[in-house]
């Protein structure tokens, strides 16, 4: 089975729990928490992920680091990951986890690139053209990315959405270069 497969049934079986449990924000928000904590914290993901270090030392490194800091029925989830050796799959399971939960809020995260940063204005105007694109509610991770000289890019699950000035010279050239313009 695939890793995307394994990390999507144990992704599912949380939410499950979460929404069995009655802990659906609780526990969505330890998710988000210590995946913050792998993806900023270079050392944990490495030790979680060595095959050198024992079982019970990844269980303990995960209790001291946790236990007080997200719910029992969430550290008990990781602590069952780890004990089923899919201790590498921790962080693809929390990424699909709140994938999934995202898909059921109507929820979207799209990464946008803009050549500067935007006024607070611009951002929500931003956000509203794009939750019409999407018809779901959204939240824009910027990057600021000087090349597109203007205007934005925004990547959507498949889906590039280009309104770049780069993207609209480079179309000109192409149309200047075949020949095919229409002058008035």
């Amino acid at each position: 089975m695939s890793d995307f497969n394994v990390s999507s049934r144990y992704a599912s079986a949380l939410l499950a729990v979460a929404n069995d449990t009655k802990q659906f924000d609780v526990i969505a928000a330890d998710v988000e928490l210590v995946l913050k904590c792998f993806l900023t914290v270079k050392e944990l993901k490495v030790a979680i992920n060595s095959p050198i270090i024992k079982q019970e030392k990844k269980l303990q490194i995960i209790e001291a680091l946790f236990k007080n800091n997200v719910s029992d029925k969430t550290l008990e989830f990781i602590k069952f990951v780890i004990k089923k050796n899919r201790e590498t799959l921790l962080l693809n399971i929390f990424k699909r986890f709140i994938e999934i939960k995202n898909h059921k809020l109507g929820l979207s995260d799209i990464k946008v690139k803009v050549a500067f940063d935007l006024s607070e204005e611009l951002k929500g105007k931003l956000k509203s053209t794009l939750e019409n694109l999407t018809n779901k509610k959204v939240s824009i991770n910027l990057q600021i990315d000087e090349k597109i000289i203007g205007g934005f890019i925004a990547e959507h699950e498949n889906t590039v959405y280009d309104a770049s000035i780069k993207h609209s010279l480079d179309l000109l050239k192409k149309k200047l270069t075949q020949g095919d313009f229409i002058l008035n």
